[in-house]
């Protein structure tokens, strides 16, 4: 694979890039509920490789009941993949070529999203954040650090930032206070006379 290769995702319209891209597929394949079945052969096209897939539950054995279909386009330079194109959809041998073209067109060259971030991978770390979050007893004596957040609920810091930004629309310090306001006040006894 190119150091640079890249991934496009149609359904979520997403892409990553690069570095990042080992961990996003690790990720994308532990958290998929499928099992894949290529169908037919793989299509040579001017830029690389195409070919169709059907998606069937991971319980499902013997590949009877597909949930959906869809086709991967790999674009290559030098033998190497360049990108790899995940559509929804089930084509023909025709527009598997119509649709290589397009994806080269498309995705042949690598773009990079924020931070190698996904909709898939911001979805779980807003999840893992906002669980966190809401059990976690923030310490004002010994703070956390943005990077330990981020080890903790697996993912880079710009990647948390980001997260934190899209989610919060504010920073990661400000989150903290937020956070340490609400444990004082559940925590702390409140007093005759005091508002609530």
């Amino acid at each position: 694979m190119h150091k640079g290769a890249a991934y496009y995702d149609a359904f979520w319209m997403e892409s990553c890039v690069g570095r990042e891209l080992p961990q996003y597929f690790q990720d994308s394949f532990d958290e998929e509920p499928y099992r894949y079945e290529q169908l037919g052969d793989t299509i040579d096209t001017e830029t690389g490789v195409v070919f169709r897939y059907s998606a069937h539950d991971r319980q499902d054995s013997n590949f009877v009941k597909p949930f959906f279909f869809g086709a991967e386009v790999l674009t290559l330079r030098d033998g190497l993949i360049l990108t790899v194109s995940d559509f929804y959809c089930d084509p023909n041998r025709s527009n598997l070529v119509e649709l290589a073209r397009l994806a080269s067109k498309r995705h042949g060259l690598p773009n990079h999203t924020k931070s190698g971030l996904g909709a898939k991978k911001a979805l779980r770390l807003r999840q893992s954040l906002s669980s966190l979050l809401e059990r976690a007893e923030v310490d004002s004596s010994s703070p956390l650090t943005v990077s330990q957040l981020a080890d903790q609920i697996g993912c880079t810091v710009s990647q948390l930032l980001t997260v934190i930004d899209a989610e919060y629309g504010t920073h990661f310090e400000e989150i903290l206070d937020r956070n340490r306001t609400i444990y004082a006040r559940d925590v702390l006894p409140v007093r005759p006379g005091d508002a609530q």
